[in-house]
């Protein structure tokens, strides 16, 4: 009777243990950050202070140079040549910006999708390290349930190898207590023949 609670408790364990891991497969993986929120959050951090300061300082810096006086043809041809480089120039601090805050929010979406894929993978990493810890104890709780059933097996062996020994004993004094009375029924009628 002990055994069969113990293997009945067991059996329950192994049963809510793997309910357990089923629930833990059927969560769902949590979602990376979307492009355009990245996009979002990197614009309105860095591109609103920094990067407006220093397109400010420089275009304030191209467009408040002195105007030279116009005084022969070569010097308004200078002017002129300033004009186009500062024009260029502010176009390009303009474009590079531009480029730097695309930049700077792909490397925002990139670092939030590490984060999130980080987050991930630890999470993963617990449940696989938790999945085998899982398995080594249902392996062992199954090493023990068929050493149980190994050693029922032989005490049930035993003990109907020692009933059909006790049987065949039986049957034995059966067969010479049936020969016995043979015997003195057969002695008592010759003895009432004479």
């Amino acid at each position: 009777m002990p055994q069969e609670s113990t293997s009945s408790s067991m059996v329950q364990r192994l049963r809510l243990r793997a309910a357990n891991y089923i629930k833990g497969l059927q969560r769902e993986c949590p979602e990376s950050v979307p492009y355009t929120l990245a996009v979002y959050n990197t614009r309105s951090l860095s591109s609103s202070s920094e990067n407006k300061e220093t397109l400010m300082r420089q275009t304030s810096v191209a467009s408040n140079l002195p105007a030279q006086p116009l005084s022969s043809s070569k010097l308004s041809d200078e002017a002129l040549r300033e004009d186009m480089i500062r024009k260029h120039f502010t176009s390009r601090i303009a474009e590079l910006n531009t480029k730097l805050q695309e930049v700077d929010s792909k490397a925002a979406y990139n670092y939030a999708e590490c984060r999130a894929l980080h987050k991930q993978l630890v999470h993963s990493s617990a449940i696989r390290s938790k999945g085998i810890q899982e398995l080594q104890a249902a392996d062992e709780t199954i090493k023990q349930l068929q050493d149980e059933l190994t050693t029922t097996s032989n005490n049930y062996t035993k003990q109907l190898s020692a009933m059909s020994d006790h049987l065949c004993e039986v049957n034995d004094k059966l067969l010479k207590q049936t020969d016995e009375l043979e015997g003195l029924r057969k002695s008592k009628g010759k003895r009432w023949g004479k």
